[in-house]
């Protein structure tokens, strides 16, 4: 099972036009991070997941290229869809996207749905 979505990754906000800040955080900036979490979290969002779903993705940036692995698991553990694909890295919310659309096709619309509809499920 992949982990969390953009599970160790370490966030930064700040204002948009403190540049002070924003050249002294310049330093902490980790393109292969921010290529891999940008596709993973596209991949959450299209899913509709968040941190009740069990959702698991783990991308690896290296050089142009991306590799994306996911998987989504009906809560009992029952059962689970699982994929991956590989692409350049400039194409990484898209990836991500892709990846997403290709495991609901494949059955994670339905495991999200009993999810939803299930006890404890937010009408």
């Amino acid at each position: 099972m992949p982990p969390a979505v953009s599970q160790g990754a370490v966030a930064v906000q700040t204002r948009e036009a403190d540049q002070p800040v924003l050249r002294w955080l310049a330093a902490l900036e980790h393109p292969p991070t921010r290529v891999a979490t940008t596709a993973e979290r596209a991949l959450l969002r299209t899913l509709e997941g968040g941190c009740q779903v069990p959702v698991g993705a783990l991308a690896r940036a290296e050089a142009t290229t991306l590799e994306l692995t996911a998987t989504v698991c009906a809560i009992d553990g029952s059962r689970h869809v699982t994929g991956a694909l590989t692409g350049p890295s400039e194409e990484a919310e898209a990836l991500g996207i892709e990846l997403a659309e290709r495991l609901l096709a494949d059955g994670a619309d339905a495991i999200l749905a009993e999810i939803r509809s299930g006890p404890g499920a937010s009408a």
